[in-house]
């Protein structure tokens, strides 16, 4: 008796996986591919460096600075005074400091813009989703192959970019 009903509900098991995967329609769709077409990308970039601009001139001036102290340390660090030896040590951690903080600004804006972007694309994802009828639509990062027939990259981008 417990083998019938065994049978039985593996049977019911794979027919209704069976049912289910006929009826259910996945697609693909590639978003950094889709952000790196967008003619908006390109233009938060060039936005933000404008922005950083001067901070990153002020950085390539310091960096300069920070490498002939680092040139003087190492030739003639025997002979400075330790007061010299931590000045031009507090030249190089200081620089290291600055770069980090600007690394870490312009990284936080940058996401900032790009969230933007990432609103528009699951808009047009939505979209295509709806429009062609697709339960579901995977990111191209989180799936381990990819037939091309269930790409549709290029046509969230066309949405995007209309």
């Amino acid at each position: 008796m417990k083998k019938l009903l065994s049978i039985i509900t593996l049977s019911v098991a794979l027919l209704f996986t069976g049912l289910v995967q006929a009826e259910m329609k996945v697609a693909i769709v590639d978003v950094l591919t889709v952000l790196d077409k967008m003619p908006e990308s390109k233009k938060i970039i060039e936005q933000l460096n404008k922005e950083f601009e001067a901070r990153q001139k002020a950085l390539q001036a310091e960096e300069v600075k920070a490498k002939e102290a680092a040139r003087k340390l190492e030739k003639d660090r025997i002979t400075l005074s330790a007061s010299e030896r931590n000045k031009l040590e507090n030249v190089f951690v200081e620089f290291r400091k600055n770069l980090g903080e600007f690394n870490y600004n312009y990284e936080q804006r940058k996401k900032e813009e790009f969230a933007k972007l990432f609103v528009q694309i699951e808009k047009a994802v939505r979209a295509v989703a709806e429009a062609d009828k697709y339960d579901l639509i995977l990111n191209t990062e989180t799936v381990l192959y990819l037939n091309d027939k269930v790409d549709v990259t290029d046509k969230v981008l066309a949405k995007v970019v209309k």
